[in-house]
């Protein structure tokens, strides 16, 4: 089992690696690790964000079990406000059932879908730009050994 800088490390990378080879996804043009990217990715994309990770509480010392909960937000550009709610709506979904479906490492115990806003919101500001978003959990031993 990993360390948890490494698993975390593991789990983004892997939800990175689902969607990027998703056959799902082949019109996305960047998968995003983080919150922030400069400069601005090329649109269609998909940000994986990790949340802040939780411990179980059942677990302690060297051996631990952690819920890490990624966002997945998929963003794209579009004049017309329903095509662009659409497809937002729709790679977000999509990005969703990629990492529920990732090759995991043996020491993920699980990954579950936790919340879905998928109302591809826009902005009074950049009215073309849409996002929708969902959120997976992945559950994760780790081992911290000398």
């Amino acid at each position: 089992m990993p360390r948890l800088d490494e698993a975390v490390e593991q789990v983004l990378d892997a939800a990175v690696a689902a969607i990027e080879s998703s056959p799902d996804l082949t019109e996305l043009a960047s998968v995003v690790r983080g919150e922030r990217a400069r400069p601005m990715p090329e649109l269609p994309a998909v940000w994986v964000v990790p949340e802040p990770a939780v411990q179980a509480p059942e677990t302690y010392g060297p051996q631990e079990t952690w819920t890490l909960p990624l966002s997945l937000a998929a963003l794209v550009r579009s004049d017309d406000p329903d095509e662009g709610a659409r497809t937002a709506a729709r790679i977000a979904a999509l990005a969703r059932r990629a990492v529920l479906l990732a090759s995991w490492p043996s020491w993920v115990l699980w990954a579950r879908s936790v919340r879905c806003d998928l109302a591809a919101r826009s902005s009074e500001r950049n009215r073309v730009l849409h996002w929708a978003d969902v959120t997976v959990e992945v559950r994760f031993s780790v081992e911290e050994v000398p």
